[in-house]
């Protein structure tokens, strides 16, 4: 029978050879990034997991790694203090760890860095952090304000884009078409209201403000 916390077979998944961290070595923060619906319901208590939907693993990344993206609006990301009872795996890619999709750490260990903070900073003020509660007050007094306003800030960016998915989502889908003449006909269109592959088909989050206003106006546009 195999090892429920071997995941040495999940290198498919990750791009490299999974194996376990040194024992000897100290337990680092770590970093999950999540999209805003799941950050928006995160904040609000109610994100059932921190891997996305079908993956086996959780995905976890050092303060040294850096996203080949950039986010075009504030969704924070969740700070998993080093004091975690766990010991995520290395993904075999550089400053990537992985843990099981079902061995996620309890709650009093996790906070919400804003984008405001540094991580690598706070990775080295973290090192003697116990739980959350010491986290919150390091990061001032007005943290748990800042916290509430920013899940009323994501949900109305989420309701946002909800509203610019219906309108998209059809269009997506005649542009992804298997038949070749609604995939032209789609292209046709993105050209005439001056909208790319990318504002189409890209995270909507990772758009800029000025770049989400032109996708609003242009898909106004389009008829139903």
């Amino acid at each position: 029978m195999s090892d429920p916390d071997d995941l040495t077979p999940y290198g498919w998944h990750t791009g490299g050879a999974v194996r376990p961290m040194d024992p000897e070595s100290p337990s680092a923060l770590l970093f999950r990034d999540l999209g805003p619906v799941a950050m928006q319901r995160f904040l609000e208590g109610t994100l059932p997991r921190l891997a996305g939907p079908t993956s086996p693993v959780t995905y976890l990344r050092t303060a040294a790694y850096r996203e080949p993206y950039a986010d075009g609006v504030e969704v924070g990301r969740l700070a998993i203090l080093p004091c975690a009872p766990w010991r995520p795996w290395h993904a075999g890619v550089d400053e990537v760890f992985v843990t099981r999709a079902d061995r996620a750490p309890d709650a009093a260990v996790i906070t919400v860095l804003p984008a405001r903070v540094d991580p690598r900073r706070f990775a080295r003020e973290a090192a003697h952090m116990q739980n959350t509660a010491e986290a919150h007050e390091h990061l001032g007094a007005d943290y748990r304000a800042w916290r509430a306003s920013h899940a009323e800030h994501l949900a109305r960016f989420n309701a946002d884009a909800a509203r610019v998915e219906a309108v998209a989502a059809p269009l997506r889908a005649r542009y992804q078409s298997a038949d070749q003449r609604e995939r032209d006909a789609a292209r046709t269109l993105l050209e005439a209201i001056g909208l790319t592959e990318l504002d189409l088909c890209g995270a909507w989050h990772h758009l800029s403000d000025a770049r989400r206003a032109h996708v609003r106006d242009a898909l106004a546009r389009v008829a139903p």
